[in-house]
């Protein structure tokens, strides 16, 4: 079995025993492999750091909230509802992945 790990590092290695069994279009196919788990990596990257920020800001939306700054704290939470919109697509995304 082909892991992605081993197709990315040692692509040449690969595609010369894909050829050896006359698998057709091998080096499109790898190709598309190797691009396919980069958007996915990219992809998971930004779901992560959308998560993350969202988090960051609900504890931050808490810490306003006790000091009275209710106005900020509104505006704060629009932001991460839209974070967390974000953050809804791009899950939906790695699913077709």
């Amino acid at each position: 079995m082909l892991t992605i790990q081993l197709i990315k590092e040692q692509t040449d290695l690969v595609l010369t025993g894909l050829k050896k069994k006359n698998f057709k279009d091998a080096d499109s196919l790898i190709q598309s492999v190797i691009e396919i788990d980069t958007k996915r990596r990219e992809t998971q990257r930004e779901m992560d750091d959308a998560n993350a920020l969202a988090n960051q800001n609900a504890k931050q939306i808490g810490v306003m909230m006790q000091q009275g700054q209710k106005d900020a704290a509104e505006g704060l939470k629009k932001s991460t509802a839209d974070l967390k919109g974000r953050s809804k697509q791009l899950s939906d995304l790695l699913q077709n992945y």
